[in-house]
């Protein structure tokens, strides 16, 4: 493997996951790590209402290239000094830029958010096409519900068994 994409995701949580699946996986195969963080470069638009009682005026979040700049250097400070690291600013689209970003590069696994990689059918495509190993990260949510207390009171004929519930 020569090198791992890790796409850092939008929120916080997904950004730090992100970094420590693929810090570890760039770690075990001794490869060069890229992080990678797209920006939205769109307007923000603002609705005023002068009349409106009870308003409030919160500004649109502007996940601007300088902001994502900051955040893959904030980020890139954690990253062992043992692991080769480049980081880069792609456009707003994602799967597009991650796309041209695989063709043009030597990449042996991709770390990022679960729901990425699963609905972007191009980034699919190109994944399978190059033979780029998917390595999805998910924020900790259970794979499986915890079960339910009041059903694991009951006994194995369905009836409540008060002697062990209190």
């Amino acid at each position: 493997m020569c090198n791992v994409l890790g796409v850092l995701g939008d929120s916080e949580d997904e950004a730090w996951a992100t970094l420590n699946a693929a810090t570890a996986l760039a770690d075990a195969e001794n490869a060069r790590l890229t992080l990678v963080k797209t920006c939205e470069c769109g307007r923000a638009y603002v609705w005023i209402t002068p009349f409106a009682y009870g308003g409030a005026y919160v500004p649109p979040p502007v996940d601007s290239p300088a902001e994502a700049a900051r955040l893959l250097a904030r980020v890139a400070e954690f990253v062992p000094g043992t692991i080769s690291l480049t980081t880069l600013v792609l456009g707003p689209d994602t799967q597009r830029a991650l796309v041209k970003l695989l063709q043009a590069g030597n990449y042996g696994a991709v770390v990022a958010d679960k729901q990425l990689l699963t609905h972007c059918r191009r980034l699919r495509r190109e994944l399978l096409r190059e033979g780029i190993r998917e390595v999805p990260v998910t924020l900790g949510v259970p794979e499986h519900p915890a079960p339910d207390p009041v059903a694991s009171q009951l006994s194995s004929s369905g009836t409540m068994d008060f002697a062990s519930a209190s």
